[in-house]
């Protein structure tokens, strides 16, 4: 199976060399720019190494999100000679008039009618004359959810798929996990080839990002979350370290602090084994794992059941 990197240290060694080529994954999480930054950042890697890039935004202007891949060292007048970039703007509706589809160079820019926004989708698709690998980052379906009931974002979010699969996208497609419910997401996860989920958490005065692989498709993924770093030199996932030893009086303060995320750790498992058990309801690994959380978490009989 063909990969994709992901242009972020770390990253790919947990989906066995990068995004499988073609799958279009949904990267979930908290708000803020985790999400549009990671997704950016893998865009970025297919435009330097010569290939095309599509972006359809919605939180972000167009101009924002082309600083943003600049900041990530694309070469934006080569890349806009070459017809290799397109950004669908479904932003500037909220903030003036847009008529039905307008054309402004790179960008298209489409009124809030999803028929429109479609018709954009397809004429930034047929802009990318570029050669190499195709990759495209949504930014659109929780935004939508705002103006459109979520059977209508789950219509463009299948006819979307339809269209990366036609002409061979590999792309990323953001959803702020706070925003739907339970039920809204396992909808809005349907149409997709699987589930990336980014989680903030924090730890006295200090904040941390983890990163895990609910379910790839043609993927044995990295079943822990792993620690994602942030800084001025860009992302990078890394491996949880040891803590250091301490004296006996602050090891016994942290006995609850350990306990708190070890129950984190094994909701985490809990998750990712559902998440593979709505793909093949008979996957022993993942039933194994979630009959193994359960009992940890004093519910023995769930995990007989489970077994």
């Amino acid at each position: 199976m063909p990969r994709l990197p992901t242009g972020i240290p770390g990253c790919d060694a947990m989906v066995q060399g990068g995004l499988p080529v073609g799958a279009s994954v949904v990267l979930q999480g908290p708000p803020g720019q985790e999400k549009l930054r990671f997704a950016l950042t893998f865009l970025a890697e297919g435009l330097k190494s010569g290939g095309s890039g599509l972006v359809v935004t919605a939180s972000q202007s167009p101009d924002a999100v082309i600083a943003e891949l600049r900041e990530l060292g694309v070469n934006l007048e080569s890349v806009t000679n070459e017809n290799r970039l397109r950004v669908v703007d479904w932003y500037s509706w909220s903030e003036e008039t847009v008529q039905d589809i307008e054309d402004r160079g790179i960008v298209i820019r489409s009124s809030i009618d999803l028929t429109n926004l479609g018709v954009a989708l397809s004429r930034a698709i047929a802009g990318l004359t570029g050669g190499g690998s195709r990759r495209a980052v949504i930014e659109l379906l929780s935004p939508a959810t705002s103006s459109y009931e979520v059977t209508q974002v789950y219509a463009f979010a299948q006819s979307a798929k339809r269209k990366f699969d036609r002409h061979q996208f590999t792309s990323l497609v953001l959803l702020e996990k706070e925003m739907h419910s339970a039920a809204q997401l396992t909808t809005l996860h349907q149409p997709f080839d699987g589930v990336i989920e980014i989680e903030r958490t924090r730890s006295g005065d200090r904040i941390g990002r983890k990163i895990g692989v609910l379910h790839l498709k043609d993927t044995a993924p990295d079943p822990t979350f792993r620690v994602l770093e942030i800084s001025e030199a860009g992302m990078r996932v890394v491996a949880d370290t040891p803590k250091p030893a301490a004296s006996a009086a602050a090891a016994r303060g942290s006995v609850l602090e350990s306990q708190d995320e070890r129950a984190q750790r094994l909701r985490l498992i809990l998750q990712i084994a559902t998440e593979r058990l709505k793909l093949n309801p008979g996957d022993a690994d993942a039933l194994f794992a979630m009959a193994a959380a359960q009992a940890t978490l004093d519910d023995a009989k769930g995990g007989l059941e489970t077994l």
